[in-house]
């Protein structure tokens, strides 16, 4: 079974792929594969070559590209262009019988018709901007970065399952957990 978890920032996924982990799935986040492109030189000076605006001293970090992507579609664009087809390729490489995969930009992946089952992590926005803010991210910044991704309603149209995620961790854990030995072949 390959699943695909799905939802905007700060709804919750992570938690969702904890309890998919503990119920024997093998996990991927493609957040987490793109983390470890940081640590790829080639891919650090494609950045620098297209987000020039983003190098300071010589240097480019995520929170200047962010500064320079979030609020900027085009921008944003220009990066996903640069960073999805990487992620991607890992995410289509990866075989297992139970699958997970938090898949962040889901719709814009093109790949979600490749999942058995689609998994959308639905959280009220006032709710994921104290969870934001809770992690360092000011509520203005929290705003740009959901304003650009895609609609929650839009989600929704592509989810076989819908998790609530409006209470607390160990609400949604139990919820996931129920749908992760459902689904598990």
């Amino acid at each position: 079974m390959k699943i695909a978890v799905i939802g905007g920032i700060g709804c919750g996924k992570s938690e969702v792929m904890l309890a998919f982990e503990k119920a024997g799935y093998l996990t991927l986040s493609a957040d987490k594969i793109n983390a470890d492109l940081w640590s790829d030189e080639s891919y650090l000076n494609t950045l620098k070559i297209n987000f020039p605006e983003a190098v300071i001293d010589g240097t480019i970090t995520r929170a200047t590209l962010g500064a320079v992507v979030f609020g900027n579609y085009e921008k944003l664009q220009q990066l996903n262009g640069i960073s999805h087809p990487l992620i991607i390729g890992k995410i289509m490489d990866t075989t297992a019988d139970n699958l997970a995969v938090e898949l962040p930009l889901a719709l814009e992946s093109g790949i979600l018709d490749t999942f058995d089952k689609v998994i959308m992590v639905d959280t009220k926005k006032s709710i994921r901007l104290k969870r934001l803010e809770g992690r360092g991210v000011c509520r203005k910044r929290a705003k740009e970065i959901m304003s650009v991704q895609v609609p929650i309603r839009q989600l929704k149209k592509s989810a076989d399952i819908i998790i609530e995620n409006n209470g607390t961790k160990e609400e949604v854990s139990a919820k996931a957990t129920a749908i992760a030995h459902k689904l598990k072949v």
